[in-house]
């Protein structure tokens, strides 16, 4: 973790600076700057780590793989000229409720999902899911997916925040935090700084309701899902690949939250 923080420091540093390249303080190799890159004036589709023009002539089939800095994973991409809402993505049960109750509220923004991973492994922490399922679900979905690599030892904020900017005409960012009032919190705060500017706002279809609504929103049989983690806690009680259902819900132990809203479990759509 503190040689991926001082790699990032070296960046800052070397920008500050107005040098080209810094040293990489784990593998001794140079590496250029954001501010270098840049003054190329287009992408050169080798996937550097500080791109400023979101990876875009790196091919698509291998952009997932090679991104370094946020950039679309999918064909489509939102049109520009129209208002677009990024609904916040994990590839489990409360996105998937999030975005049914988008859906059917009538909205008439259409919808690009955002997915964080970790660079490097291309999984999603802590759900431990693959980069190439979220892809696969946003395929099935037939939305855009913006994927943001999480470097260690660099904000996670500073990441989402760039990768929103790449949303030409935000609009909304959909949360589907639903019990939490200071997750609730944490996130207007931090998304504030990118959505407020532009007159974008930030909004959790799922608050409030209970927990029969949330399980009346589900679709009868289709699209199975199941259990992809499960916190330390819980290991004896609850095992991965159980299928997630009412069933299950109902032999949870006593005090587990159904939604594994307290890192209990987490789960994974399959669409």
């Amino acid at each position: 973790m503190t040689e991926h923080a001082d790699a990032w420091a070296a960046h800052d540093a070397a920008v500050e600076s107005g040098l080209p390249t810094y040293v990489d303080p784990h593998t001794g190799w140079q590496v250029f700057t954001s501010a270098t890159l840049r003054q190329r004036g287009t992408c050169c589709g080798n996937g550097c780590r500080h791109c400023p023009f979101a990876h875009e002539r790196v091919p698509l089939e291998r952009r997932a793989a090679a991104a370094q800095q946020a950039t679309w994973l999918t064909q489509a991409t939102p049109d520009p000229q129209t208002p677009t809402a990024v609904l916040m993505w994990s590839g489990g049960i409360d996105g998937y409720l999030a975005y049914l109750r988008w859906q059917s509220s009538g909205a008439l923004a259409p919808l690009a999902l955002l997915s964080t991973f970790d660079v490097g492994s291309d999984v999603l922490q802590p759900q431990n899911i693959l980069l190439s399922s979220i892809l696969e679900q946003a395929n099935a979905l037939g939305l855009p997916l913006l994927g943001v690599p999480l470097h260690p030892g660099r904000d996670y904020n500073i990441h989402v925040e760039a990768a929103l900017r790449l949303v030409e005409n935000l609009c909304t960012v959909i949360c589907a935090d639903h019990r939490h009032a200071y997750m609730r919190g944490w996130r207007e705060e931090t998304l504030s700084a990118v959505t407020a500017p532009r007159g974008a706002d930030v909004r959790f279809p799922l608050w409030g309701m209970e927990d029969d609504e949330l399980f009346d929103l589900l679709p009868t049989g289709i699209p199975q899902i199941t259990v992809s983690a499960v916190g330390e806690a819980s290991e004896d009680a609850i095992v991965v690949g159980s299928l997630y259902d009412r069933q299950f819900v109902s032999q949870l132990p006593r005090g587990t939250d159904p939604f594994g809203e307290n890192g209990e479990f987490h789960t994974f759509v399959d669409l």
